[in-house]
């Protein structure tokens, strides 16, 4: 193949590319100028074209790759009479040849990239230096070496076409192969995506935001930040929970001892499982009048305008990953303002009223703190406690007062936000629905657990052999079972797919009537059966035993079983369940601002206070919709996404109890 000076190349309008030809052309770049760097000529593969005259030579396959090295040569990376192999056609094949070789592409497969990184990683290059190579940035190669660690039986399945390549990519949030295949396993097959997986291996996890110290100082100290590297806005989660833990407890503390330094008598660190209002009406507190607002300090001024010039240099969400530790260092400053902001508009008192007064401390692990000062013990308050004289939780309260954590009231019904009016009945019932359809979805995925919980059953409700229709014999199931709304059309859909691919299509899924039709499918039904394959039928066994359990509706009580099955399962109701308009219209205003006052978001508490009821249910759906209000600071923003993420009601979630659950009912299954 003959090699003709750059000087000779020109593009040619018979090439094919005429829209977005450019694309990609940094990248071709780059990777050209790095071979070169390397003393390797920059093309790999050779260019077409027709000779025009004894001078000129015109391309029509390979324009990015002549458009690059006219770059380059622009640039004096390479001479103008750097040979370039060219391969001649006629000029009539030149437009045929042109769309052959841009159509006949076939982009390569994601395992076989993802392997091709893996050997170039093998060969001792770091992702730096394969992205100069590739003229890609560093953060492109992470995530393809990132698919590479997949565990060996998932990037087989990747290789067959089996594995999603969102779903791969939403696995190496973690770098632990066996949890990311326990992860692939335990999710049922309808519910293989890409968001279940990031939930499921996000669940328990504390995103960064919930840091109340820089989070830089936790960096400093050996802490690990686990990243999603396949979404650039992503902030990251706290990978070394015992050290964030002991530095965000040292940090409450820290707090708490300067409130002692500033001379008020008591620093009561309150329950988390009950409010600041609910432990101020305990222990008979009232709030001191105060002589106005602090303001700053000269030297808190100039701290405030220099955190407002480093929050306006902040990147925005959408620039490179590479941006993440300036947009880290700017929602830390973020915070530092909000904290000056709220010390600004602080309460002034004088010494004599620290000397008698009390502070209201609440920590709620793993990142929201709530400080409350200004508060005097009646005459006739409880005094603190004697057992427990550094104010932690336990310290105070009433004799009549809820357990701690206990979301029930005394009259049995489960309270609103901040220990505050309880639900409506149409919310409890909606609640309890969701609770009981996340339990369903969970133990229909999960033969082995509905295996347990039918002989458990089968134990407590006996069993026994008894002549059945037209003379089959049948075992009688007794499944002992709470009251509850056991409606799942999900359940019932799948139910019915799976009993159709049984053969069993004519069975319904809940039998009107044992008649004589009835009767005659018996044998059907059993010859089915047994021709199945196994794994189908325990698919089945599994949806039918979902379909009997729940929580008992308008207490959302579980039995102990199902709330082990839950806490086993790792079922995470902020994971299942979000507010919806119909929830949030079945609120107070009250609860709504509870919700919000709670969770860290007072300002915008304040700034919707004058709302009326149906403009904050809209606001509140768009917050809960994952659209955080105009004008937030990246501070607010994160603890917006935190309320998203981890928010539900009380007594929701499995691991907290509800009131006791009543009497039971018997039901045959």
């Amino acid at each position: 193949m003959p090699d003709f000076p750059l000087s000779m190349l020109r593009h040619s309008p018979r090439n094919m590319r005429s829209v977005r030809k450019d694309d990609g052309l940094d990248e071709l770049a780059a990777s050209m100028r790095e071979r070169v760097a390397r003393g390797q000529p920059p093309l790999i593969q050779n260019l077409r074209g027709c000779r025009i005259s004894p001078k000129k030579i015109e391309i029509h396959a390979g324009g990015r790759r002549l458009s690059a090295l006219l770059r380059l040569r622009r640039e004096k990376v390479i001479p103008a009479s750097l040979p370039v192999p060219v391969e001649l056609d006629r000029p009539e094949d030149a437009v045929e040849i042109s769309m052959v070789e841009n159509q006949m592409r076939i982009p390569p497969h994601p395992y076989d990239q993802v392997a091709g990184f893996r050997k170039l990683a093998e060969q001792g290059l770091d992702p730096d230096r394969i992205a100069q190579r590739f003229g890609a940035r560093a953060s492109w190669v992470r995530q393809r070496l990132a698919l590479a660690g997949l565990h060996p039986d998932l990037l087989d399945l990747l290789k067959r076409d089996e594995l999603p390549i969102a779903c791969a990519q939403a696995l190496t949030l973690t770098a632990d192969q066996d949890r990311q295949l326990d992860c692939w396993r335990q999710l049922p097959p309808w519910q293989r995506d890409a968001w279940q997986i990031r939930r499921l291996l996000r669940d328990a996890r504390t995103p960064v935001g919930a840091a109340l110290f820089p989070i830089a100082d936790y960096v400093a100290a050996g802490g690990v930040i686990e990243r999603d590297l396949f979404d650039e806005r992503d902030q990251g989660t706290i990978g070394s929970p015992a050290l964030f833990a002991a530095m965000q407890r040292a940090e409450v503390d820290r707090r708490i001892a300067a409130l002692k330094a500033e001379g008020w008598a008591e620093v009561i660190e309150c329950d988390p499982g009950l409010g600041l209002s609910r432990h101020a009406r305990d222990l008979n507190l009232e709030e001191m009048a105060c002589a106005g607002e602090r303001g700053l300090t000269e030297e808190e001024e100039a701290e405030r305008r220099r955190l407002m010039a480093l929050i306006r240099e902040t990147p925005d969400p959408g620039d490179p990953a590479e941006e993440r530790d300036a947009r880290q260092a700017g929602i830390d400053a973020e915070r530092r303002l909000e904290a000056l902001d709220t010390l600004a508009k602080s309460g002034v008192y004088s010494p004599e009223q620290r000397a008698a007064g009390v502070v209201l401390v609440l920590y709620a692990p793993p990142g929201s703190l709530q400080v409350r000062e200004g508060y005097a013990r009646r005459a006739d308050g409880p005094a603190p406690s004697a057992g427990a004289p550094d104010g932690r939780p336990g310290d105070a309260g009433s004799g009549d007062a809820s357990a701690p954590g206990d979301p029930a009231g005394a009259d049995g019904a489960p309270e609103g936000p901040d220990g505050g009016r309880p639900y409506a009945a149409a919310v409890l019932q909606s609640l309890a629905a969701a609770k009981s359809h996340a339990l369903q979805d969970l133990v229909s995925g999960d033969p082995e657990t509905a295996v347990r919980i039918a002989v458990h059953q089968l134990i407590d409700g006996g069993s026994r052999l008894n002549p059945g229709p037209a003379g089959a014999d049948r075992v009688g199931l007794r499944m002992v079972e709470h009251v509850f709304a056991r409606e799942n059309p999900v359940l019932d859909d799948g139910l019915r797919e799976v009993l159709g691919r049984i053969g069993l299509a004519d069975t319904a899924v809940v039998p009107a009537a044992r008649d004589d039709a009835h009767a005659r499918r018996h044998p059907e039904r059993w010859r089915a059966l047994l021709d199945a394959p196994y794994p189908l039928v325990l698919q089945a066994f599994a949806l039918l035993v979902a379909r009997g359990v729940g929580v008992q509706a308008g207490t959302m009580r579980s039995p102990e079983m199902y709330a082990a099955v839950a806490r086993a399962g790792r079922l995470r109701m902020a994971d299942r369940w979000r507010p919806d308009a119909r929830f949030l219209e079945g609120l107070t205003k009250a609860q709504i601002h509870a919700i919000l006052t709670g969770n860290g978001l007072g300002a915008l508490s304040e700034r919707w206070r004058e709302c009326r009821k149906p403009d904050l249910v809209e606001h509140m759906a768009k917050l809960f919709g994952g659209c955080p209000p105009a004008g937030c600071g990246p501070a607010l923003q994160a603890a917006c996404l935190d309320l998203v993420a981890d928010w539900v009601p009380a007594g929701l979630d499995f691991d907290v109890p509800g009131p006791d659950p009543g009497p039971v009912r018997e039901a045959a299954e």
